[in-house]
């Protein structure tokens, strides 16, 4: 039985196909795809932890500039006349 890939994508033929599985094979290819399944889900959980941190971070780093009394725009006024930004505008 000769099968192509766009064939495995038929519900039919993909039937057919676990048919041929032993149960043990079933077994070791139900194990795989949980486990790559499990990575994802640690994966996405990864993610959005991750992304969580940095909004807590960035509203920390707020809060404190707000405290401290600088404004946005004092801020970029700082960053673009500071030596690094300088040496960058010449170099243009």
């Amino acid at each position: 039985m000769k099968i192509k890939v766009n064939d495995l994508r038929q519900p039919p033929v993909l039937r057919e196909m676990v048919k041929l599985f032993s149960s043990e094979e079933l077994l070791a290819l139900n194990e795989v795809i949980e486990s790559i399944t499990l990575e994802r889900m640690e994966e996405e959980a990864r993610s959005e932890h991750e992304k969580m941190v940095k909004q807590e971070v960035i509203a920390h780093v707020k809060e404190q500039l707000q405290s401290a009394g600088l404004e946005p725009k004092d801020l970029i006024a700082f960053m673009a006349s500071s030596p690094r930004a300088l040496k960058q505008q010449s170099l243009r």
